[in-house]
């Protein structure tokens, strides 16, 4: 805790607050989400972690869009809730550690830090 700085303590609270907005279904946890994100992204960016701070910029957007889809969507609608099969996963799982190959090659990187900013962004 002890390196954890405002910034990222606060983006931390705002992540707690939209998963609590978010399970009591109150549209403001995509506002709580925005900000958390951004302020992730800007976190990530300044420790080097790349590929986690254009994931972050991503859930941004997923953030613009969940407002918006929230607001003119069909919320008393009840959603389905599935399991994918262990050969779902299993692709999956290739299919990460195909992208991170992939990634390390493009990027030219080798390091440790690289290797696990690339693997658990595509995770």
């Amino acid at each position: 805790w002890a390196a954890t700085g405002p910034v990222e303590a606060i983006a931390a609270a705002l992540g707690f607050a939209y998963l609590v907005l978010a399970i009591r279904q109150h549209p403001a946890c995509w506002v709580a989400a925005f900000v958390s994100t951004a302020l992730y992204a800007w976190v990530f960016r300044g420790a080097g972690l790349q590929m986690q701070a254009a994931l972050q910029v991503y859930y941004v957007g997923m953030a613009v869009y969940g407002w918006f889809a929230w607001r003119g969507g069909d919320r008393g609608r009840e959603l389905r809730v599935a399991r994918g099969s262990w050969r779902l996963h299993a692709l999956g799982l290739v299919a990460v550690l195909a992208a991170t190959g992939v990634t390390l090659a493009w990027l030219g990187e080798r390091s440790t830090q690289s290797t696990l900013d690339a693997f658990t962004t595509w995770g």
